[in-house]
């Protein structure tokens, strides 16, 4: 059986009708062969598949280097400090709808974070919805989704913020528990990635085919790991690709440390109000805990971006929906993947955790784009925070 995600946040789609061809002319009646009627419904049957439609999105990430510029006050009740940090109000640079966080923290082991976020409209007061509660303890009372967050004018689906109409800009407030005064300074990064509606504001256009595949660049030398290798594994795309990115860190930049095994990963990222592995900022909150690193989600707009990325030694953890990638034409459970590189002819090459054999494997670019954007063609990037990144066009990575 094939490992998969519990779905996420999937659009029905709908069976495409049959290819029908028209009449015949002819002037006189006569008689097909039956050779003839055979080959005409083969081909009236033969499934059509359209160029993977443009984004109808846009997504900007933007982060907060420091906390420096946030409102601080600080509580103390029953030997436990709080901290609580407001952000001033963020302008993402377009109308969004959908916001997922990001954060990396380093910190006392035991010290317990809440990230919430609220739109920020001149017209209606604001209003904090909890996006995660964070501890790099395994205590499911201490890192878990929060249910329930449904009103008038927004929802939390696990891990992501949906408004029922578009705001221009948000506040984030974060709260750290601990039994000693919390630090500022515990929190490494803190980010969001904006998405609205409307058409992507650049066009990369699909490189031209190398000539020889001597001129490509070879896929990224990523360790090859099946899920299915796990007893417990059939859910467990999201860390077992998260693995091994932390382990092609670990051989590229000599630290053990980062030589992690995918049931620590999983233990380390699961969410017990949801029940699974696959909370995209859990899991990168987890890569980014580690010195030394960092780990963000955000949402890319073309498949260049991740060539872009890719060619800076940089494998991209990517989103996609699992029946589309294996060329179904119906939507299906999430899964995650690792994008290791491309070839000639620009189609992806990726390791992909939910075989048992053959990680390694390359899918025609059309059919991969399709699959991803069922996600908004979200990724998780992780690398080390001293690395300089390739100029993003599209303000989807810092």
């Amino acid at each position: 059986m094939i490992a998969r995600v519990p779905s996420r946040r999937r659009t029905p789609s709908h069976p495409k009708a049959p290819r029908v061809l028209p009449p015949l002319a002819h002037h006189k009646p006569y008689h097909r062969s039956p050779l003839l009627l055979l080959l005409t419904l083969v081909i009236m049957n033969i499934p059509t598949q359209a160029a993977p439609p443009t984004p109808s999105w846009i997504s900007r990430f933007k982060s907060f280097p420091s906390t420096q510029s946030f409102e601080k006050r600080s509580l103390h009740l029953n030997n436990t400090h709080e901290l609580i940090l407001t952000s001033p109000r963020l302008d993402p640079g377009i109308d969004w709808t959908e916001a997922v966080l990001s954060w990396n923290t380093s910190s006392p082991a035991d010290a317990e974070f809440t990230f919430e976020l609220s739109p920020d409209r001149s017209t209606l007061p604001l209003a904090y919805y909890n996006l995660g509660r964070w501890c790099r303890l395994n205590d499911p009372t201490k890192r878990l989704s929060v249910p329930n967050q449904e009103d008038e004018f927004a929802k939390v689906e696990t891990d992501v913020l949906v408004l029922s109409s578009a705001s221009r800009a948000l506040r984030l407030r974060v709260s750290i528990r601990h039994s000693t005064p919390p630090d500022p300074g515990w929190i490494k990064s803190l980010g969001v990635t904006c998405t609205g509606s409307g058409a992507p504001t650049h066009n990369l256009p699909k490189p031209e085919p190398q000539p020889t595949s001597a001129t490509v660049p070879p896929p990224l030398e990523v360790p090859r790991i099946s899920q299915l290798s796990f007893d417990d594994g059939k859910a467990w795309c999201s860390p077992t690709s998260l693995t091994m990115v932390m382990n092609y860190w670990s051989t590229r930049l000599k630290r053990p440390d980062l030589a992690l095994d995918v049931p620590t990963t999983a233990r380390s990222v699961f969410d017990p109000q949801w029940g699974g592995t696959g909370n995209w900022p859990f899991n990168t909150a987890f890569a980014g805990s580690f010195e030394g690193m960092r780990a963000h989600i955000t949402r890319l707009e073309d498949i260049a971006e991740l060539e872009t990325l890719t060619a800076a030694q940089i494998p991209v953890i990517t989103s996609v929906s699992y029946n589309r990638l294996k060329g179904l034409d119906r939507n299906g459970s999430g899964h995650l993947v690792v994008c290791v590189g491309f070839d000639a002819n620009g189609d992806v090459i990726l390791n992909d955790p939910g075989t048992r054999h053959d990680v390694r494997c390359t899918i025609p670019r059309d059919r991969f784009a399709r699959a991803w954007r069922e996600s908004k063609n979200t990724v998780y990037l992780v690398h080390p925070s001293s690395m300089q990144l390739p100029l993003s066009v599209h303000n989807h990575w810092e």
